[in-house]
């Protein structure tokens, strides 16, 4: 991954505006000039016009502006004058003269994307998984040109992984605030209002529903699988990227397409561990938010209620004497219960005792004669072992002489007669689209029952 050197793009001093005395009156004079431009035919406005309405925002919001640079600002106008200054310095904006000397403030290109990468937080978008997952299938099954739709299909790929890895981020930080509701009230609004709206509503269910990806996952990578096995795509797709990427042979191109390929394919396999972390943390809050709940509302005199009447005791005059948590105690409650612990170790005890260290004493080694009778015996036993192991070099001979002459076949013409022949036939469908195999497969729907054993159909061909 490159390095992100922002600064090589912005300005030096491009967030000093965000974190001046001003901040907030920078963002609304930057979000004025945002509204303006929109339904122009760029992102610049009338200088004169855009004074206008900074000053009409001033009067009306009457902000008193904190000067940090000892520049004398006699009224409203010079005020936004003065700020459209400080934009322009910043590199938020930069002023152009027209063929009939008018003013005219644009925005600068980086200075659009961060704007709306932050009117992006502000809105709480969530990305749409479906049209995202729908997009990349349709590409692939499209008629576009090679390159064209390996590079689309990563950067929609990316961007289902960002928004996934975005929804998991989320989750934890409504954990965190979580700890800090102090009655049921508050965790119950936190919970059904904010949680249920802005991530179960908004992304979780949908991504468990409608916008299940599992659904167009095997189609998706089954596709870029023979894509990864045709040589013409590849070298289409490799030339595309030579050209685009400026490299200096094919060669460099058809290994980029390769492995922005295997990328995706790996992408959309790890997705499922993803969606498990996504699904542990929506249980963990929600079982969070019960039990914190619960305790809060527990007034009952067993241990627990106990426990919570000591501890809000406790918390209440520790805020109140203003003490230190770490330092200071109560007296009143010292002797009202003790902590220890206890415990013994007997034979049936996990402790393993230590037995002390034991001197070496080195001695040379007897060696051991074996005849030439012998030491071929033990090559051939170890030469049939290693052939009953299915190694991918071992699966790639079992399925050469399968195939004979034959350009391709159906895993329902495997004679399964023992366990072994089916554990080759799963052998033969796990290395299936392994790069080092010598075959590739496509996959059926029909079952397959010989002998007791079933499976699902399968093609398999020679590359």
């Amino acid at each position: 991954m490159k390095e992100i050197d922002i600064f090589k793009i912005v300005p030096e001093n491009f967030f000093s505006l965000l974190a001046s005395p001003n901040k907030m009156l920078y963002m609304r004079i930057i979000s004025i000039i945002y509204s303006s431009v929109q339904n122009g035919l760029s992102y610049g406005i009338d200088k004169e016009i855009l004074v206008d309405e900074i000053e009409d925002y001033l009067n009306y919001s009457n902000y008193e502006i904190i000067n940090d640079e000892d520049e004398q600002i006699a009224n409203n106008r010079d005020k936004s004058n003065s700020l459209i200054r400080r934009l322009i310095e910043c590199g938020w904006i930069y002023s152009e003269t027209t063929n009939d000397y008018k003013q005219i403030i644009n925005f600068n290109d980086y200075a659009i994307t961060i704007l709306e990468s932050f009117i992006k937080i502000v809105n709480k978008e969530t990305l749409e998984y479906q049209g995202n997952i729908i997009s990349i299938y349709s590409m692939l099954h499209s008629e576009a040109k090679p390159g064209v739709v390996i590079k689309h299909v990563f950067e929609n790929t990316k961007g289902i992984i960002s928004g996934l890895k975005k929804l998991n981020s989320s989750i934890k930080v409504y954990m965190d605030r979580l700890t800090k509701q102090k009655t049921p009230e508050e965790i119950m609004e936190e919970f059904f209002g904010n949680y249920t709206s802005e991530v179960i509503d908004k992304s979780y269910h949908r991504l468990k529903t409608s916008e299940n990806i599992s659904k167009y996952r095997p189609k998706i990578i089954e596709k870029l699988n023979g894509n990864l096995n045709s040589i013409e795509f590849l070298n289409v797709a490799g030339e595309f990227f030579r050209e685009d990427e400026d490299l200096e042979s094919l060669e460099e191109g058809i290994e980029k397409v390769k492995d922005i390929i295997h990328n995706i394919v790996d992408a959309f396999d790890n997705l499922d561990d993803i969606m498990h972390d996504i699904d542990s943390k929506n249980s963990k809050y929600i079982r969070a938010a019960v039990t914190r709940a619960k305790f809060l509302l527990n007034n009952s005199k067993d241990s627990t209620g106990l426990l919570k009447g000591i501890l809000e005791y406790v918390s209440k005059e520790y805020r109140e004497l203003e003490l230190n948590l770490s330092s200071d105690y109560l007296e009143e409650i010292t002797d009202i219960f003790t902590l220890y612990s206890y415990g013994y170790i007997d034979e049936a005890s996990l402790y393993i005792a230590n037995e002390g260290k034991k001197s070496f004493i080195p001695s040379k080694m007897k060696k051991q004669a074996i005849s030439e009778e012998d030491r071929k015996r033990r090559l051939e036993e170890f030469k049939e072992k290693q052939k009953s192991k299915y190694s991918q070099k071992n699966i790639n001979e079992i399925v050469n002489d399968f195939l004979g002459d034959r350009q391709n076949m159906n895993a329902s013409e495997i004679e399964i007669d023992t366990i072994d022949d089916f554990i080759k036939v799963i052998y033969i469908r796990i290395y299936g689209n392994n790069i080092l195999s010598k075959y590739f497969i496509k996959r059926g729907k029909t079952i397959v029952i010989k002998n007791g054993f079933s499976f699902k159909n399968f093609e398999i061909w020679r590359k």
